[in-house]
């Protein structure tokens, strides 16, 4: 309605002025303030409703939802376990625990000022695990499941195991003393 062009990249100001030029020639009438959508006739998003609210989505939803939905039923599970038969649904359930011990401790950040929002569903029936907001950015987080690992930081050499009971992650010296020891 002012006229005034804003380009906020200044990089591309010459290519958006010479678009609009090209535009405004192809027009055969000029279009007078009064045809130019007004505010109330502008496309507008659907009230969001309870359901909508992905504050309330706990960690793993969308696993959880894909395994009730067509994992095996209790029979299968129940058979798979007796005669210790691996199924194709035991990486998707130790996905669904990772992301829930994950989330549990990205929810502790919420006393520092994070915001931590959990399985997002996107249009192609994928999730984002964990989106986490807070003073240092915006971080979205995928879980993986992976067994403890050996490894080595300068000349010691460490292993990570996780507590069942505490479910924290450990980091210790093969030999048991804890790297950094004298020693280690």
């Amino acid at each position: 309605m002012t006229g005034d062009i804003t380009v906020l990249r200044a990089e591309y100001h010459d290519d958006v002025i010479a678009a609009l030029i090209q535009h405004l020639q192809q027009l055969t009438e000029p279009v007078s303030p009064d045809r130019a959508p007004g505010v109330a006739e502008r496309l507008r998003l659907p009230p969001l409703t309870p359901a909508d609210d992905l504050a309330v989505n706990p960690p793993g939803a969308s696993l959880r939802d894909l395994l009730d939905e067509s994992g095996p039923r209790l029979l299968e599970r129940a058979i798979a376990r007796v005669l210790r038969r691996p199924t194709e649904w035991d990486a998707w359930r130790k996905g669904l625990e990772g992301e829930r011990r994950v989330g549990a401790e990205l929810n502790r950040l919420g006393r520092h000022g994070w915001r931590v929002l959990h399985s997002i569903p996107l249009a192609t029936k994928v999730d984002i695990d964990h989106l986490l907001i807070g003073p240092g950015g915006v971080f979205s987080i995928n879980t993986k499941h992976a067994p403890p690992q050996e490894g080595r930081v300068g000349r010691g050499r460490f292993r990570e195991s996780r507590s069942r009971q505490t479910g924290s992650l450990r980091t210790q010296e093969p030999g048991g003393g804890q790297p950094g020891s004298p020693g280690a």
